[in-house]
């Protein structure tokens, strides 16, 4: 019997188990998938690539990498007879991804064989090799590569290229091959600097979300928690799932599955009278700090659930003013600044408007151009009418002498003032005046106040002197005199 045809048939006997390997290592790489939400983009394994779905590499291809005399104990140890690739998006996240997997594989015996190697030829890739101890595929080996989505892209360029049959590939192509890897790993680990300055200033901007979640959580709680532990125990576990599903995922990766099951049953619960007062609060929990993501649009639907419900029921003790006043507060701290500034707006135009006094309207219209203005720092208009209509309003507002009458919102109004200075102000002496407005106004935060205060405080001095430092990089405008020195 032929070399070839030994390998044919070792491959032939162990079809079935190396197939079943791969679903195995598949199984596992969508189970981790679930468990690390945003780092994987894809997995897939040879035979999505391959004629007919064919798992098994070429006999031939086989062959070639083995040294003779051939042997079904160097077949079985070859490490990539059969492959897996999983797809992420930046390649700092290889070896959390590997960990993870070899801890999901090691429960079922499929274990690493050696230490992974990176791999920096004509791509870069995390190679790991898992072996099997047991069952249906018991001594059988598959290959793990872990790669990002440019050079998982790139690599498949390159195969069609590699193995078009047209005789040996030429060495400079290969080194120009290489080079071009090595450029978009370039741009990799670039792409990595903008992720961690852009998380940087997302977790600045989360604190303050996260801060007024708490208080207002705290405020709108107190005194209802115990009637909602003995009216619905069921939402009241729903509200002790939540805190344990946050605690656990501080760390950004969360349980998908416990997730949406959680929404679901917020949902489901809180659909009717009188569990729907509860259903909006549960759900800001749930969105607060863009934890698990942009939950806006579930937030939406319970919130107008509650809407719905306080405009049937105006006699309902439960729906204070300083109640429908989170309204907008619960969008701003699951980070939908527009929605925050729109519900500000509709409830002073609505059905509920009779509910506030002049004093609550007024904070009303104040919030609504705080939330604008945050927005337009994060977001700036391209149009700029559009923004100088924003100026006008912000100045209308600020400008209202009832504020000097509100104690309560001192440090804030001191804070927007601030804000409105960084945002608009056109030379470096106005934007260095906010960033002082800001920092003063902590100075004046209530005590229950503070700690949301000071987590805005933080974001507002990053704001500030990134502004402060363009402004200052301005080149003046040139302007050439004349030989007797006129202009």
């Amino acid at each position: 019997m032929s070399d070839l045809a030994k390998v044919e048939s070792f491959c032939s006997r162990n079809r079935a188990g190396f197939k079943r390997l791969v679903e195995e290592v598949l199984a596992a790489c969508e189970q981790v998938e679930d468990s690390t939400v945003g780092l994987i983009y894809r997995s897939y394994s040879r035979g999505e690539k391959q004629a007919g779905g064919e798992e098994l590499k070429d006999a031939a291809k086989i062959l070639d990498k083995i040294d003779p005399p051939l042997t079904d104990g160097k077949l079985t140890e070859l490490h990539d007879i059969i492959g897996v690739t999983i797809v992420i998006y930046y390649p700092d996240d290889a070896l959390q991804i590997l960990d993870m997997l070899s801890a999901v594989l090691g429960k079922k015996g499929i274990r690493p064989v050696g230490d992974p190697k990176w791999h920096s030829g004509g791509y870069h890739a995390l190679h790991a090799v898992f072996r099997s101890s047991g069952g249906a595929h018991a001594g059988l080996r598959c290959e793990v590569q872990i790669k990002t989505v440019l050079h998982d892209a790139w690599s498949a360029k390159m195969h069609d290229l590699t193995y078009k049959p047209a005789g040996a590939i030429d060495g400079r192509l290969s080194g120009l091959m290489g080079a071009i890897s090595s450029q978009i790993e370039g741009i990799e680990q670039q792409s990595i600097t903008i992720r961690n300055i852009i998380n940087g200033r997302h977790s600045l901007e989360t604190r303050a979300f996260q801060s007024l979640c708490e208080h207002m959580i705290s405020v709108l709680g107190e005194g209802r928690l115990e009637p909602l532990r003995a009216g619905s125990p069921e939402a009241a576990a729903l509200w002790e799932r939540i805190d344990v599903l946050r605690a656990e995922s501080a760390d950004g990766n969360y349980d998908v599955h416990r997730l949406n099951a959680i929404v679901d049953e917020i949902d489901t619960l809180c659909a009717q009278p009188p569990l729907v007062k509860f259903g909006w609060l549960l759900m800001t929990k749930v969105a607060s700090g863009l934890l698990f993501g942009d939950r806006s649009r579930e937030l939406s639907i319970q919130i107008e659930r509650f809407i719905d419900y306080s405009t049937s029921n105006p006699a309902d003790p439960d729906l204070k003013s300083e109640v429908l006043l989170s309204i907008p507060n619960a969008f701003y701290v699951a980070g939908d600044l527009r929605r925050a500034a729109e519900y500000c707006e509709r409830l002073t135009s609505s059905n509920l408007t009779g509910r506030f006094d002049a004093d609550t309207q007024l904070v009303l219209n104040f919030n609504r151009i705080t939330y604008l203005l945050e927005l337009e720092h994060l977001r700036p208009m391209r149009n700029k009418s559009h923004l100088q209509t924003l100026k006008a309003d912000v100045e209308k507002i600020l400008g209202d002498e009832r504020f000097q009458k509100l104690d309560a919102l001192k440090s804030a109004f001191m804070d927007t003032q601030g804000l409105f200075r960084i945002v608009f102000g056109e030379t470096p002496a106005e934007v260095r005046q906010g960033i002082e407005l800001c920092t003063e106004s902590v100075k004046l935060a209530a005590e229950f106040e503070r700690d949301v205060a000071e987590a805005c405080l933080n974001w507002r001095l990053e704001a500030g002197w990134l502004r402060y430092f363009d402004l200052t990089a301005k080149p003046e405008k040139f302007s050439p005199k004349r030989s007797d020195g006129k202009s």
